[in-house]
C-alpha cells in the first residue's frame, strides 16, 4: 500500500474504502454469535501484515495526538484490507498505567516502541492513597486521555463514513485487581495474606475511581450499540458483550478462593454500575474458570492466547463449554493457531464463540477465509 504518513491521507483512504454494508453485516454477525444464534459460517478475524504501513514508535505518539491517531488508524486500515468480520475502532491509548496515573503513579518507558510500565507504591504510600480517597480525574493521564478523545471526534467530523464506522472505544482501564497490582506491585500477593483489609480498601477505591472516570469519558465514546435487549461494545477488531471490557491479567496468578474473595465481587460492582461487560485475561485460568463465568452481569469472556505456554484449540473450549452453556456467556476472539486450524472442528463450536486467526499475508488470509466460509 502507498498511503502518505499523515492522518488525512489515511482517513481519505478509509473514507474511500470502508464497505458500509460489510461493516453492518459484521456487527450483526458478531452480535448473533455472542447471543448463541445460528450462523452461516464462523465469525472470524484474520490478522496479517499489510505491506507499506509505517507506524510511529510509541515514544513518538506519547505527546502527539496526531501521531497517536495515525497509529490507531493503521489497525483500521488492516481491518479494511482484510475484508473479514473485523470491526473498526480506535482509543486513547497510553497503556496500562492510565488509571494508576490518576493516583499519582508514574510510568516507565522500557523501550521506545513498548507501552510503559508503572512504578509501584510502598505500603506507606498505599495508605496515603487510601487516606486521600478518590483522586482528581484530571491527574496523570486523566486530562490527556479526555483531550485525545475530543480531538478524535473533531477530526472524524470531516469524514462521515469514518465517523460512523470507526468506533471510539474506552481506553485500557484494566480491572480493579490489575489496577491495585499496578499500584502496589508484587507485594499485593503477600498483602492478600498479611493485610487483606488494606487490599480490599484499595480495591474499593479503584472501583469507585474506575466508575467515575468511565462515566466522565463515556459521552465521548462511540463504541456501543444494541440489538434487541442486548448491548455490545467495539474494541480492537472485535465486538464484546456489554458496555466495557475488564482486564484480569494479574488474576491468572491466584487461586479460585482468592479470585472469589478479591476479584469477583469488585468486578461485579463495576459491571452492575455500567450495564454489564466482558472480561479479558491473557493465558488460561483453569482454576477459576467456573467462578468467572458466573460473574453477575458478565456478557463475554476473552482468554488471550500466549504462544508456547498454553494449550488452546479444542482443549480449552472443552473446559469452558459447560460454563458457557450454564451461564449463557460467550467466548470472544478465541485464537486458533496455525497447527490447530487445519483440524479444528468449527462445526462443534458453531456459535457462542468468535475467533481470531493469523496469516503470513493476504493470500493465506483469503485461503483461511474461504475455508471458514464453507466449514458448516
Amino acid at each position: 500500500m502507498n498511503i502518505n504518513k499523515n492522518i488525512h491521507s489515511v482517513l481519505g483512504w478509509l473514507e474511500d474504502n470502508i464497505d458500509e454494508k460489510l461493516m453492518e453485516k459484521a456487527k450483526a454477525r458478531h452480535a448473533a454469535a455472542l447471543s448463541f444464534q445460528a450462523l452461516e459460517s464462523p465469525v472470524a478475524m484474520v490478522g496479517f501484515p499489510v505491506e507499506g504501513l509505517d507506524r510511529y514508535k510509541y515514544v513518538e505518539t506519547r505527546n502527539d495526538k496526531e501521531k497517536l491517531l495515525y497509529n490507531e488508524l493503521m489497525t483500521c486500515v488492516e481491518a479494511v484490507v482484510a475484508a473479514d468480520d473485523s470491526i473498526l475502532s480506535i482509543r486513547s491509548d497510553f497503556g496500562v498505567g492510565t488509571v494508576p496515573s490518576l493516583f499519582g503513579a508514574k510510568d516507565i518507558i522500557t523501550d521506545d516502541n513498548t507501552k510503559p510500565w508503572v512504578t509501584h507504591f510502598s505500603i506507606d504510600d498505599i495508605k496515603s492513597v487510601l487516606d486521600k480517597g478518590m483522586p482528581d480525574l484530571e491527574n496523570g493521564y486523566g486530562k490527556k486521555v479526555h483531550d485525545v478523545y475530543c480531538y478524535y471526534n473533531e477530526v472524524l467530523d470531516s469524514y462521515p463514513k469514518c465517523k460512523k464506522h470507526i468506533h471510539l472505544c474506552h481506553p485500557d482501564f484494566q480491572g480493579p485487581f490489575d489496577i491495585a497490582h499496578l499500584l502496589m506491585g508484587p507485594a499485593i500477593f503477600y498483602e492478600i495474606y498479611d493485610s487483606p483489609e488494606i487490599v480490599k480498601e484499595l480495591l474499593s477505591l479503584t472501583v469507585e475511581t474506575y466508575i467515575a472516570f468511565y462515566k466522565k469519558l463515556n459521552p465521548l465514546f462511540t463504541d456501543k450499540f444494541s440489538i434487541g435487549d442486548r448491548s455490545y461494545n467495539c474494541q480492537g477488531r472485535y465486538v464484546w458483550g456489554g458496555n466495557i471490557v475488564l482486564r484480569n491479567d494479574t488474576a491468572v496468578c491466584i487461586s479460585e478462593e482468592h479470585y472469589i474473595e478479591f476479584i469477583k465481587p469488585y468486578d461485579e460492582r463495576i459491571l452492575k454500575e455500567v450495564g454489564g461487560g466482558s472480561i479479558h485475561f491473557c493465558g488460561r485460568a483453569d482454576q477459576w474458570t467456573e467462578a468467572m463465568f458466573s460473574t453477575e452481569n458478565v456478557r463475554g469472556i476473552n482468554p488471550t492466547y500466549v504462544e508456547g505456554k498454553y494449550t488452546f484449540g479444542h482443549d480449552y473450549l472443552e473446559l469452558m463449554k459447560p460454563c458457557m452453556d450454564k451461564n449463557n456467556v460467550p467466548v470472544i476472539a478465541y485464537y486458533i493457531c496455525d497447527d490447530e486450524f487445519e483440524n479444528f472442528d468449527f462445526q462443534k463450536y458453531n456459535t457462542g464463540v468468535t475467533y481470531c486467526l493469523s496469516a503470513s499475508g493476504i493470500e493465506e488470509a483469503k485461503r483461511k477465509q474461504e475455508i471458514l466460509a464453507n466449514c458448516f
